[in-house]
């Protein structure tokens, strides 16, 4: 193999290795989740405490709001929209739980 394709090949299992290592906390913010939303506070979206305790009943709040976040939605928390969500489902599903555990 060429230098060229060991040295790409690194690169890639070095990026996948540091995604892959990241915290929920880490994703919503790669994720830019925290330009609206806050763990304790309503800032032009709800907490995501806020967000924890109206769906901790909810049977599939995870399956629930992932739709609602790659659907978009507006008038659930006030006339502020959020737009639909294209982070990869599996990234959100982990953002989401640990919403859930906030």
């Amino acid at each position: 193999m060429s230098i060229r394709i060991l040295t790409t090949l690194a690169c890639f299992l070095v990026s996948t290795a540091n995604h892959a290592a990241e915290t929920p906390k880490q994703l919503a913010t790669r994720h830019l989740c925290f330009g609206c939303h806050a763990v304790a506070e309503f800032r032009v979206g709800p907490s995501f405490q806020d967000v924890a305790e109206r769906y901790s009943k909810h049977k599939d709040a995870v399956a629930y709001l992932l739709k609602d976040m790659k659907d978009g939605s507006v008038g659930k928390w006030g006339s502020t929209p959020m737009p639909p969500e294209t982070v990869p489902d599996t990234e959100l599903k982990t953002i989401l739980r640990w919403v859930m555990e906030q």
